[in-house]
């Protein structure tokens, strides 16, 4: 039951936008177990060597094909037909199969990924938890949080010595109160640090780190009828959606299907181009920049895959970028930079520069949009930028000079969410060329979608599950685009977890884009790395969506 008959190896990005090894083994009864392998920062000089394949022009050395490779034909072929379930005979195997002291030759992330993915597999095999299956009938402790809510040293860009400082909530009764207690801390001490003057972005391990003095249609119709209120006030969207979600996720395991393929049938190929947000501003960082989102959108790539590294690469280009300016290096809630820049056209002239400096080229290779959140910076009928204030026609005559100059292919939210008019004036100046996306003004509901389809109001919309509240609505938002000749782009949130939903449901949908952060935080890589699989999964029927995605801008 728990032989090993499979075992597999890909390179995959963890939460600093760094490649990592995935494993995945799969043994006589079915069961596939995956492990992805964690990388440290501060490492210490006699720990196990993390193979890396040391080549400048990718991933700047930090690459793992080399290990990747090892796995597939070095470790596999001595391991298949061992039992899964025999965790040490394994682990010895390969520790004789290194034959060096640290595991030098096949790398400890090699060796590691295999040990952890048999665990898995096996423990899945047996129909246990990981954690029964590893510490048997006793295993019931959970632990107390050491949460890391300030970081320095080399976790972040400061000048604080000390790389964590933790708070650690042993007088809560239960580990989820103790969760409670740590997130209301972690958030008060953002309030405390922006009191003080502090900027607030965070580093590696997610705490802040400032520079101191020192997250079916009938079940879903059920639901909705059950809460009767237009907004799902009475029930919440928040519950309503946690069990539409798991349940298109249940049925699609119970159909022996993975998710984009139950949700989108035998034609769901197309992966979506990456809108990378590797610069914030507005709402998502505490910073003197308007527009919230600025975004790399790597059009010319073959494949998803190379889409991302070129995206990754571009980040940490930025980086330098951004420290040969003097400019602080922390993120924003959606893992890219948040400076404190001259202006937000500055934004646009760094983010050039870093592609200059990757050797891609700036409008073939890469391109940029915006998410301008203009709803932030509207009052009274004017908007605020810069330190300058602009009716309608003057913000409209403002993008338009930044599409002039920087090849801009698309703009979110140029409009409060309550300017038709404005978004009437926007779409009539720029609509023919660029795409203008809707987010704060349709808020993927087909009511609300529907005016602005009948007005001619911008030309794609964006998709995020939980401000409808079901995945029924968000299929019907979805189709609704699509035959009015409308463009989707699938959208996370700031607050968004690990759950990887979303990567299935843009490929299902065949939405072409999918914005999903920066090349940091585990959060945002979470579906980065699931299209991964997706692409590879798919193997020659994958479509890498790239400039066809865009057909305005790409005239």
């Amino acid at each position: 039951m728990t032989e090993i008959v499979d075992v597999h190896a890909r390179e995959i990005l963890d939460s600093r936008g760094n490649p990592t090894l995935e494993c995945e083994i799969t043994v006589a009864s079915g069961s596939v177990g995956r492990a992805a392998v964690p990388s440290g920062a501060s490492t210490g000089e006699h720990e196990a060597h993390e193979l890396r394949d040391g080549e400048k022009n990718r991933y700047g050395g930090k690459g793992v094909r080399t290990a990747v490779e090892n796995v597939r034909s070095k470790i596999a072929p001595r391991i298949v037909g061992m039992d899964a379930a025999d965790q040490e005979a394994l682990d010895r195997l390969m520790i004789e199969l290194d034959g060096t002291p640290n595991k030098k030759s096949l790398g400890a992330n090699a060796i590691l990924g295999v040990s952890l993915a048999a665990a898995r597999a096996a423990a899945v095999s047996h129909g246990l938890p990981l954690y029964r299956y590893l510490g048997g009938l006793s295993a019931r402790t959970l632990p107390v949080p050491l949460m890391n809510i300030l970081n320095g040293g080399a976790h972040a860009d400061s000048n604080v010595d000390i790389q964590e400082f933790m708070v650690v909530p042993w007088g809560a009764p239960t580990f989820a109160e103790a969760l409670r207690m740590g997130a209301e801390i972690f958030h008060a001490l953002k309030g405390v640090l922006k009191g003080r003057g502090y900027f607030t972005g965070v580093g590696d391990e997610g705490g802040f780190a400032p520079s101191l003095k020192s997250n079916q249609e009938a079940l879903d119709r059920l639901m909705i009828e059950l809460d009767g209120t237009p907004n799902k006030k009475s029930l919440g969207a928040n519950a309503i959606l946690g069990v539409s979600l798991a349940a298109a996720r249940a049925a699609a395991v119970s159909h022996g299907l993975p998710l984009y393929r139950y949700l989108g049938g035998l034609s769901a190929r197309t992966l979506p181009v990456p809108l990378m947000n590797i610069l914030n501003g507005g709402a998502h960082a505490d910073s003197n920049v308007d527009i919230q989102e600025f975004m790399v959108v790597p059009w010319g790539a073959p494949t998803f895959a190379e889409a991302l590294r070129m995206g990754a690469e571009i980040f940490h280009a930025l980086k330098g970028v951004l420290k040969g300016r003097g400019y602080f290096t922390g993120v924003g809630d959606e893992g890219g930079f948040a400076p404190s820049l001259k202006s937000n056209r500055e934004a646009l002239e760094v983010i050039a520069e870093a592609i200059g400096k990757t050797g891609y080229k700036l409008g073939s290779d890469a391109v940029l949009a915006l998410d301008c959140a203009a709803s932030e910076f509207y009052e009274d009928g004017k908007y605020s930028l810069d330190g300058k204030t602009l009716d309608a026609g003057g913000l409209a005559d403002l993008y338009a000079q930044w599409v002039r100059d920087f090849p801009i292919v698309s703009i979110e939210d140029g409009y409060a969410e309550n300017d038709w008019e404005g978004w009437k004036l926007l779409t009539g100046k720029l609509g023919a060329s660029t795409q203008l996306v809707g987010d704060d003004i349709f808020v993927t509901n087909t009511s609300i979608f529907r005016r602005g389809i009948d007005q001619g109001i911008a030309n794609a919309i964006l998709i995020k599950v939980n401000q409808i509240g079901t995945l029924t609505e968000t299929l019907d938002c979805v189709r609704m685009a699509h035959f009015s000749g409308y463009r989707t782009i699938m959208s996370h949130r700031s607050g968004e977890t690990e759950d990887a939903f979303i990567a299935d449901l843009a490929v299902a949908c065949d939405c072409g884009m999918i914005k999903t952060g920066s090349a940091s935080r585990s959060d945002r890589m979470a579906k980065y790395n699931q299209l991964l699989r997706i692409e590879e999964e798919l193997g020659l029927s994958a479509r890498y969506a790239g400039k066809s995605a865009f057909p305005r801008a790409r005239k």
